[in-house]
């Protein structure tokens, strides 16, 4: 898409419901499609069919027509979510100027009973705590002034996977199998390499990063990541590992495991404990119209030691960045990087801090095109909730670059560097 293409497709609502939905049968569906999105774009409280209709018909009478037509085209199986999200990629690419980033994260909807699909107590980020809630797992493409989700997929739990009535409840086809949020991410990444998409260095926080399994599909991707990791997370110190493998003797079994010997590995809470306060730098952030912000972070060339007992080889070198405020008794965050040696420290601080983005597109999301406020209990009907939502989130976007408000940029990310 070039850009004529786009000032012409985003110039209104109609013509971007036109392009976003083109691939759906039917000019009915298309019209009800773009009805839908009107309802997630309305003034309402709750994005819901119900007072979204209230609000967008002339006569009142006319209403409860209208929510039904717009129910059938969320929950219609004549349309796959694949075609319309494949078009807000393209659309992505002239919303999110200077794209540096896939992000990838999940969020939390909070949920009563236990028929809509995936719904079960577990973690949630909104609510702080477990609780009744559906989990859906989305990746972003960012820059340093917007973004926009370009993948949204529920979680379901292994507990709805075998429970065979309450699948077909809930219309989940036969096909779905049991994924973690990590073979979601993955399958998300492959979709949109697939698409074309030019790739990015990928975001994410502990709960993927802390994933050796998640590391190594980026690896064997290709892809470059600055992901977050937990503090027990186990590395050898730069110019350490185990004992090489003994020659054998000819004698008895040969030896085929690397076992630690004269180092062991250690967390990467205990390595931070051991550097000295000359190697952390202090970096200064910029965020838009804020103050700067000011980080105290090292950055040091490791390997992982996962199962390092167990004979696991080291991993590759990275970059291990730590991040310690000097005012607070232990660090803060720890990054894990495979950018290449010559990236500079300063660039792997932005790319740890821009993952933080995806919170702003959460907060979008819901507050307003209502992702949380989808209240049917149909697997179809869910995803197509999610793609409406993401094309109603890719309107606004539009609408913010084609007609920005009078203020500063909306995530300005800069740095300056010296040492501690």
């Amino acid at each position: 898409m070039d850009t004529r293409s786009y000032n012409t497709v985003c110039s209104d609502l109609p013509s971007f419901c036109d392009f976003v939905f083109d691939s759906c049968p039917g000019v009915p569906l298309r019209i009800n499609l773009g009805r839908c999105m009107e309802a997630r774009l309305s003034a309402a409280k709750r994005k819901t069919h119900q007072p979204a209709a209230n609000q967008l018909v002339a006569r009142q009478e006319d209403a409860d027509g209208l929510r039904q037509r717009m129910n059938r085209a969320t929950l219609s199986h004549r349309w796959m979510d694949s075609g319309p999200r494949q078009r807000l990629f393209e659309i992505a690419e002239h919303n999110v100027p200077g794209a540096v980033a896939w992000m990838i994260d999940d969020t939390g909807v909070i949920k009563k009973g236990n028929k809509s699909p995936g719904v079960q107590r577990q973690y949630c980020g909104k609510a702080g705590k477990r609780e009744n809630c559906q989990l859906v797992v989305s990746t972003h493409l960012a820059g340093w002034t917007a973004s926009q989700p370009l993948e949204a997929d529920l979680y379901l739990p292994k507990v709805w996977v075998e429970d065979v009535p309450r699948r077909r409840e809930a219309g989940i086809p036969d096909s779905v199998i049991f994924e973690t949020k990590v073979d979601i991410s993955l399958r998300q990444i492959d979709h949109m390499l697939a698409a074309g998409l030019p790739e990015k260095v990928v975001l994410a926080d502990s709960a993927y990063g802390n994933s050796s399994k998640f590391r190594r599909g980026l690896r064997s991707r290709k892809l470059e990541y600055n992901v977050a990791i937990k503090p027990n997370t186990t590395i050898w110190r730069p110019g350490q590992g185990p004992d090489p493998v003994p020659e054998y003797s000819g004698m008895g079994r040969p030896t085929t495991r690397e076992l630690p010997g004269e180092f062991h590995p250690v967390s990467v809470a205990g390595f931070a404990l051991e550097l000295r306060n000359d190697q952390f730098k202090r970096v200064r952030l910029w965020r838009g119209r804020h103050e700067p912000k000011e980080l105290r972070a090292a950055f040091v060339r490791i390997r992982t030691a996962r199962d390092a007992y167990k004979g696991h080889p080291p991993g590759d070198e990275q970059w291990l960045i730590i991040v310690w405020p000097k005012d607070q008794k232990k660090p803060s965050d720890y990054f894990l990087s495979n950018l290449g040696r010559r990236v500079r420290p300063k660039r792997l601080l932005e790319l740890a801090c821009l993952r933080w983005r995806v919170e702003r597109d959460y907060q979008d999301m819901k507050q307003e095109v209502g992702l949380e406020h989808y209240e049917g209990r149909s697997w179809v009907g869910l995803h197509h909730h999610l793609t409406i939502c993401m094309a109603a989130h890719a309107f606004l976007a539009s609408q913010r670059k084609l007609f920005p408000p009078q203020t500063g940029r909306i995530d300005s990310v800069g740095a300056q560097e010296n040492h501690a």
